[in-house]
C-alpha cells in the first residue's frame, strides 16, 4: 500500500483506505438522496407549486402596473427594435447560466451542513469530498 498525502488525510492513510472512504461517501450520498426524494409528500410539493404560482403571478401584476398606458412613439419602437434583442439575450444568458450552475450534478449552490460538519472532517481527500457539490 502506498501512502497518500494531502492536507486533510489522516496520518498514515493508505490508498486503499482512502478509496474505501470515497466509496462509503458515494454510497452515503446515494442513500441520502433516495431518502430526501422518498420523504417528499405530494401535498407539500403541490403547496410549493401553489406558492410559486402566487408569487410569480403577483410579480407579473406588479410589473404590469409599472408600465404606463401611452401610445408608443416611432422613437420608442426604434429603440426597442435596436436594443431589445440584446437585452433579451442578456436575460436569457443569465437565466441559462443560473440554471446550469444550480442544476449541474443536481446539487445546490451551497454545501449542506452535514457535509461541512462530518464529511469535510473525515480522512478523505478534500478534492473527493467537494467534487460533487
Amino acid at each position: 500500500m502506498v501512502p497518500v498525502s494531502g492536507p486533510h488525510d489522516a496520518p498514515g492513510a493508505t490508498e486503499q483506505e482512502t478509496s474505501t472512504g470515497t466509496a462509503a461517501l458515494r454510497d452515503m450520498r446515494i442513500v441520502r438522496r433516495r431518502h430526501r426524494v422518498q420523504e417528499t409528500e405530494w401535498f407539500e410539493a403541490l403547496y410549493r407549486v401553489y406558492l410559486a404560482a402566487i408569487i410569480v403571478g403577483g410579480g407579473i401584476l406588479f410589473l404590469s402596473g409599472l408600465v404606463k398606458d401611452t401610445d408608443a412613439s416611432p422613437r420608442d419602437i426604434a429603440n426597442l427594435t435596436a436594443h431589445g434583442p440584446h437585452v433579451l439575450g442578456i436575460f436569457v444568458a443569465v437565466a441559462a447560466y443560473l440554471g446550469v450552475r444550480s442544476g449541474a450534478n443536481g446539487g445546490p449552490l451551497a454545501v449542506e451542513e452535514a457535509e461541512v460538519r462530518h464529511v469535510l472532517l473525515a480522512p478523505i481527500p478534500t478534492s473527493n469530498v467537494l467534487r460533487r457539490p
